[in-house]
């Protein structure tokens, strides 16, 4: 259990809820089954309060719910024998199945405790990680595109030169594509994306900051396949102009968990979308691929 002014605690707590949420979501055995887990979970018993860094239910509310308990010690010291008595009780609070105890280093009379108690494993921990993610580097680059302008150019399936004679407004003109409708402006906007990944692929953006580029696509369209509002048009082209945002972002907690999987964790990147905060973590279970996921959240107000 973590305080909430513990910071290496709660990155423990993080790497043990994130490694086990994806267990649940890619065990064999467990799929299509509902399960619930919270984090730092306040209980009170019999007048005693208790706090559960990890609670993971599995089939709630069924007669086949099955409760486990995660204590989390990120402790340069090894864990004591009192440490796992005072974990016994919160098992006995919540009924609990099973229980782990995750930390790096434990004492013989802990263990010999554990021994004592079937519902009890012992997971070790480290900030070494092993496996496909032992040479994972340690700043993560990330992308972020935004145009800028757009000048597009059609050439229309009949000979028509005053089929659109006030212009033609990105932001109100409707399109089609293949019987199915568009705004012009999210049509062209998606075949930019294509070509600017094209084009990411080719050149590295490693430098923070923000870099200016150009672009171009040009479609050419089968009869009756694309209309401008109702003119069938023969193809186009389309300039644009365009900024990438470049974040980096190093390494703030990496976890290895014995026999359960690893976690990485990396700085919050709070300039690279407006009134966003951008969090990544990797996670990797057993030995599969590893998973990127990306969470973005609303900025408070206050910050």
């Amino acid at each position: 259990m973590a305080s909430e002014y513990d910071p290496k605690g709660r990155a423990l707590e993080k790497a043990v809820r994130f490694i086990q949420e994806e267990m649940l979501k890619t065990d064999p055995a467990l799929k299509g089954a509902k399960f619930e887990i919270g984090s730092n979970q306040i209980i009170i018993k019999s007048g005693i309060r208790m706090e559960f860094d990890v609670l993971v239910k599995t089939l709630p509310g069924s007669i086949h719910e099955s409760v486990s308990v995660f204590e989390c010690k990120n402790w340069s010291k090894p864990v004591g024998l009192d440490q796992i008595m005072i974990f016994t009780r919160k098992l006995d609070a919540v009924a609990a199945n099973r229980g782990f105890f995750v930390a790096k280093k434990f004492t013989k009379s802990a263990e010999s405790a554990a021994l004592l108690d079937q519902r009890i494993k012992l997971i070790r921990c480290s900030d070494e990680l092993i496996g496909p993610l032992r040479n994972l580097g340690m700043v993560l680059i990330q992308h972020f595109h935004e145009f800028q302008w757009m000048q597009v150019y059609f050439g229309w399936q009949s000979v028509r030169h005053d089929v659109f004679p006030d212009g033609i407004d990105l932001e109100t003109t409707s399109c089609s594509y293949m019987g199915r409708p568009f705004d012009l402006k999210t049509f062209l906007e998606t075949e930019a994306d294509l070509e600017i990944l094209r084009e990411r692929r080719n050149r590295r953006y490693n430098h923070r900051g923000v870099h200016w580029r150009e672009g171009e696509i040009s479609l050419t369209f089968d009869s009756n396949m694309f209309f401008l509002g109702d003119v069938p048009v023969k193809f186009l082209r389309c300039r644009f102009g365009y900024t990438i945002t470049v974040q980096r972002s190093c390494v703030c907690s990496r976890f290895d968990l014995e026999g359960h999987g690893r976690f990485v964790a990396f700085e919050p990147i709070e300039n690279f979308l407006p009134n966003r905060i951008v969090k990544a973590n990797i996670i990797q279970v057993g030995n599969s691929g590893a998973t990127l996921e990306i969470d973005i959240q609303e900025r408070d107000a206050g910050t």
